[in-house]
């Protein structure tokens, strides 16, 4: 008896910890997997994959102190005001709070013509926020702040 109460008792907590890592673990390598489509479709000026990954209610606080809805920044990035000739990220932290998964860290972008700031180089620190909709992790929200040097 003691043997079937231990042996349970092994399987049920070794069970609790398997079932909880996994999700964990998925979610996040979602969430990095959806930033790297995200740097990645501006980095290549991709207007159909940025339109694809953003919600249709995103909104961004941009580098240049406006918010924006989905529509003004794709207008933005269709006219190549936004053409990207470099777009680096470093990720610091990622938390989930429910059905929304919040990013943060650090990015440097370069700009190529017809970009307004074609040649230069922003150091930015930022903030994504993905909801977790219709099975799938969807661009919400973002901040993006230059870094003052």
């Amino acid at each position: 008896m003691r043997l079937s109460i231990g042996l349970v008792s092994m399987l049920v907590a070794v069970s609790g910890c398997a079932a909880r890592t996994p999700i964990a673990s998925s979610w996040e390598q979602d969430i990095r997997a959806a930033e790297q489509r995200h740097v990645a479709a501006f980095r290549a000026n991709d207007a159909a994959a940025i339109d694809a990954i953003l919600a249709e209610d995103f909104l961004v606080n941009s580098p240049r102190y406006v918010v924006l809805d989905k529509t003004r920044l794709m207008g933005l990035v269709r006219s190549g005001a936004l053409n990207a000739a470099s777009f680096d990220q470093s990720i610091e932290q990622i938390r989930r709070y429910g059905d929304i998964a919040v990013v943060m860290g650090a990015d440097a972008i370069s700009f190529s013509t017809p970009a307004p700031n074609a040649g230069r180089q922003i150091r930015r620190r930022f903030t994504d926020i993905w909801r977790f909709q219709d099975n799938q992790w969807r661009f919400v929200a973002r901040h993006a702040n230059p870094i003052c040097e």
